[in-house]
């Protein structure tokens, strides 16, 4: 068997790059540490479920038909009731309300759709010429 010689200056060329190795895979590990720390961080982890979240298209049209409800409902209580209280316009105004959850929680989607696009309709008429 013959036994490789190696030098001082070889020994310390292979001892500085393993240095070098391990100094960059400690950056490395330092950054997959970052990295994950920022996945299991709880302001994150909610960030990151509520943008995943808004790219479903049911939550989407849930929220949607939610909020053209609560809406309605807002108006429609502040335009009929307006300031007075009295028991048969706030019974009637309740019943209306109602109604109008109903209709919406059955076809907001199709509601909202129409005022869309009557909002663009109105927004995009061409002026006519003169």
């Amino acid at each position: 068997m013959v036994k490789k010689l190696i030098t001082e200056e070889e020994l310390k060329s292979r001892i500085s790059m393993l240095e070098i190795d391990q100094a960059n895979e400690w950056q490395l590990l330092k950054q997959q540490l970052d990295i994950t720390y920022d996945h299991l961080n709880p302001v994150n982890f909610v960030k990151n479920s509520i943008i995943n979240l808004s790219k479903d298209v049911e939550v989407k049209s849930s929220l949607v038909t939610t909020s053209v409800g609560m809406i309605a409902r807002l108006i429609t209580k502040t335009e009929i009731l307006g300031g007075a209280a009295h028991p048969i316009k706030q019974i009637t105004v309740t019943i209306l309300q109602i109604l109008v959850s109903s209709l919406i929680s059955k076809k907001g989607e199709v509601l909202l759709t129409k005022a869309v696009d009557l909002i663009q309709n109105t927004f995009n008429k061409t002026k006519p010429k003169t």
